[in-house]
Order: C-alpha cells, then structure tokens, then sequence
C-alpha cells in the first residue's frame, strides 16, 4: 500500500533515509571545527568514496532538497561553487 500512496518501496524509502542520515554525518564532519561551509562536490566525492552503489548528483539534489525544506540545513551558491550549512540548533529526526 506504501508504494502506491507515496510511490517509493520500503527498500527505496530505507535508502533515501540512510543517505540523508549519512549527508548531514558528512556536512558536520566537514564543518566541524570552523565555520566554513561544506562544499555539495566534496559531499558527493565523499559518499561515492564510502558507498559500494554510486550516487548521483540528482539523487544527492533530491536530499538536499529535503533539508532545506525541513530547515536543517542552507544551500548558498550556483553550480559547482554550492556550499551547505546546518543551521546551528536545528535537530535531525
């Protein structure tokens, strides 16, 4: 029923999460220390490092996305120069 209401399977919806998970894991360890935006292309480079699946410049947009929707995180920037920072405060459900 999951996948005809919200068009992802439970496997898919798992993933997305983990990634998520994974991403602001990254961007903290990235910022951690200065005040210094993480950049989108070292967050990609990064997860794709780690991952045995790759992961897509769309499919990392998709997440990102999320975050800042969900005000946890601020994307600056145009193209490849696109940093992120979390929002001091902000808590990760």
């Amino acid at each position: 029923m999951e996948l005809i209401t919200t068009g992802l399977s439970n496997l898919q919806r798992r993933a997305r999460s983990d990634l998520r998970r994974e991403v602001m894991r990254l961007v903290e360890h990235l910022t951690e220390g200065n005040n210094a935006p993480a950049r989108v292309t070292d967050v990609l480079r990064m997860l794709n490092e780690q991952s045995q699946l790759s992961v897509g410049a769309e499919e990392l947009g998709g997440v990102l996305e999320g975050l800042v929707a969900e005000g946890v995180i601020v994307i600056s920037g145009a193209g490849s120069a696109r940093t992120i920072r979390k929002i001091m405060g902000a808590t990760i459900v």
